[in-house]
């Protein structure tokens, strides 16, 4: 599993992480990093800073829900509705423009 499922399975089970619960938990060193990964792929991580008891500052990382749209969809029974995130349904439509516009420069 890589360092971004890692993360952002933690974040979908436990809400927040920090610098220090990625290192000694993940082995991961460079949370921020990671994060900054994750944010390019579209998930909504707002950043808190907090205060160590020696002083020192760290961020702490949350993943914001995502708001569900209820979508119907013609199935062999029928039709059932599924949750489809519109963040996932925008990613995926900017992911697409930016790819043919890569294909578009290199042709």
């Amino acid at each position: 599993m890589s360092q971004k499922d890692t993360v952002l399975k933690h974040l979908k089970r436990y809400t927040t992480i920090t610098p220090l619960e990625a290192f000694h938990v993940y082995g991961i060193y460079r949370l921020s990093d990671v994060i900054m990964r994750l944010r390019r792929d579209g998930y909504d991580i707002t950043t808190k800073m907090k205060k160590a008891p020696n002083g020192s500052e760290y961020g702490e990382y949350q993943l914001k829900p995502v708001p569900k749209e209820t979508v119907k969809i013609p199935s062999g029974r029928g039709r059932r509705d599924v949750n489809i995130p519109d963040e996932a349904i925008a990613a995926r439509e900017s992911m697409a423009a930016a790819g043919q516009a890569i294909r578009e420069a290199r042709a």
